[in-house]
């Protein structure tokens, strides 16, 4: 694949001028702060669903038959959710829509946790799967919309810090899924975890209500957002 070069030029800084320039911004401005927070938990509880997933089906859910289940729904309902992501995206409403979404994951992710039978497990992992992927876009539309638009430079330096916390989220919830199963019951834990994020994009949801710019303008960005997110997990 043959890409054009960068235009902006090397930094005059160095690396560390540069890092602390996409942090002063994310710190500084609450609008590119609060979706990327709820993008963080998005990527938490997402992490952690991929790790729980395989400790539910070990522990009552059809074993490695239903681990396979279990991850074709959450597949199939990340798929389905590309219909129409653009369109929740380009909302004029975005925020409530993201709140709704996160509450959409966060809710089938408890129920998948209190199910007792594969059929609804996968029902509920189908749609969990489909709520983080559109949770996601429409946070980093948001992201995209609020930050500084200086030729990309400082876009650049805020979608660089914003890289580091959202996978290392995913990293943290699926190192923390094993432990808490063990502690709590792997049913138990996963309710557990997906009721406090549920409260806690609440709050951060909670002061973004209100409109945003034209419909039009997320349609542009939402397809990149998606690829943000694929790449994000693409380990999993």
């Amino acid at each position: 694949m043959s890409l054009p070069r960068p235009t902006g030029g090397p930094a005059a800084g160095g690396l560390l001028a540069e890092l602390f320039t996409g942090l002063r911004v994310v710190a500084s401005q609450a609008r590119i702060r609060r979706p990327m927070t709820v993008a963080v938990i998005d990527n938490f509880l997402y992490g952690y669903l991929v790790v729980a997933l395989v400790l539910l089906a070990e522990r009552g859910l059809g074993g490695p038959d239903g681990v396979g289940w279990l991850n074709a729904g959450l597949s199939g309902g990340a798929l389905a959710a590309m219909a129409v992501v653009n369109r929740l995206a380009s909302h004029r409403r975005p925020a409530l829509v993201l709140f709704a979404v996160m509450a959409a994951f966060a809710v089938s992710a408890a129920l998948i946790g209190l199910s007792g039978s594969l059929p609804s497990a996968v029902a509920f992992v189908t749609l969990a799967g489909a709520a983080t992927l559109v949770a996601e876009v429409i946070a980093v539309t948001l992201l995209q919309r609020a930050a500084p638009d200086d030729a990309g430079r400082r876009r650049a330096r805020v979608f660089g810090v914003y890289d580091q916390p959202n996978v290392g989220a995913i990293a943290v919830g699926s190192l923390v899924a094993g432990p808490l199963a063990d502690q709590l019951g792997a049913g138990t834990a996963i309710v557990t975890v997906a009721l406090g994020c549920l409260a806690a994009s609440s709050v951060a949801t909670a002061r973004m209500r209100g409109r945003q710019r034209p419909a039009r303008h997320a349609v542009a960005v939402a397809a990149p957002a998606t690829s943000t997110s694929e790449e994000a997990r693409g380990g999993h």
